[in-house]
């Protein structure tokens, strides 16, 4: 189990809930009322890197009509000019869906919505040849990746004695399943460490690798390369708690008061949902490197190097100028509540 994060968590109450008035039209469903409870109860808290620029905030302040269709259908081309979200707001909504199954174990799915998604990936090489070690640095990435409207989702599944099965949380396009004990734990509120830039999901404050681009060993060691994509989360960000835990969805009828925005809000897991910021990864530093590294290895291995060179062309390929509102990445294991 990774050590808690060394601050005090906000005491949140089931006030914090915006709630209509209570009136014969108004009045919450007992059905309701349980999923607002345990969506309080089990909220995630989450830890920001503390060199983060762009943190999550209403659906409300993008100022889009959503009321039209569903968000993924509006979003492919969305953005949003200087609005990134560069204000840090500690009462930002946890946005929530509650499904409660037929042998009484239940689903809470909870999502941060970030106006944009920055870069702080960086690709880690480390290379020696004929036993002498030429590389072994870090190259920035940026701005390969940076895009309009992202969000990071959490589900948890409860047995019906609302013990913690499994925790689903979301990074580049991917998740983690993970277990109880894989993560730290304040009281009921599970620890998220969301990585530099692009809000990845971690379950430590430790820098990690999300995707090996290139990997190859020979004589003992004394040829190798490795070539990753790594994202950092640190402990020493701001620590983000809201008390803001906004309810949408439970069993598959719609909360009461929602907004327009908020009802066509969808809980899959993916996350790259607006337009990506126009680039040129050729004048990166990451793939300079790559080229470099692919023919200084080259000379000693040459079919290495020109693996190393086809990773950098489909490295340099994944220019992420494609319409993410279209083909939305896999829903069969994601629950959609």
């Amino acid at each position: 189990m990774q050590t808690p994060f060394k601050m005090a968590r906000s005491v949140v109450h089931e006030s914090n809930f915006v709630e209509a008035k209570e009136t014969s039209e108004t009045k919450i469903s007992a059905a309701e009322q349980e999923a607002k409870t345990r969506a309080l109860k089990f909220y995630p808290n989450f830890k920001f890197h503390e060199d983060e620029k762009y943190f999550p905030q209403s659906i409300e302040s993008f100022n889009i009509n959503w009321s039209a269709a569903t968000m993924y259908e509006k979003t492919a081309q969305v953005e949003f000019g200087d609005y990134k979200g560069t204000t840090y707001n500690s009462n930002a909504p946890i946005y929530v869906s509650y499904k409660k199954n037929s042998d009484n174990s239940f689903y809470l799915t909870y999502v941060l919505l970030f106006p944009y998604n920055g870069c702080g990936a960086k690709l880690y090489c480390k290379v020696k040849l004929l036993g002498q070690k030429i590389y072994d640095d870090h190259y920035n990435v940026c701005p390969r990746g940076e895009h309009f409207l992202d969000k990071q989702t959490v589900q948890m599944k409860f047995n019906s004695s609302e013990q913690v099965q499994t925790i689903d949380i979301t990074y580049h396009e991917s998740w983690w399943n993970l277990t109880k004990n894989d993560l730290s734990w304040d009281g009921n509120h599970p620890q998220i460490y969301l990585a530099k830039g692009s809000h990845a999901s971690y379950k430590s404050s430790a820098n990690t690798k999300y995707k090996n681009l290139y990997k190859n060993s020979a004589n003992g060691g004394d040829n190798s390369v490795e070539m990753d994509l790594i994202d950092h989360t640190s402990n020493n960000g701001k620590y983000f708690t809201s008390s803001n835990i906004r309810l949408l969805k439970y069993g598959g009828a719609e909360a009461t008061g929602i907004s327009n925005e908020e009802r066509c809000f969808g809980f899959t897991y993916y996350g790259k949902m607006g337009k990506y910021v126009s680039y040129n990864i050729a004048e990166t530093d990451a793939y300079k490197a790559m080229r470099a590294i692919g023919n200084a290895v080259k000379k000693v291995k040459k079919n290495w190097g020109n693996n190393i060179l086809d990773a950098a062309d489909e490295f340099k390929g994944d220019n992420t100028q494609g319409n993410p509102g279209n083909g939305v990445a896999d829903k069969s294991f994601w629950k959609d509540y």
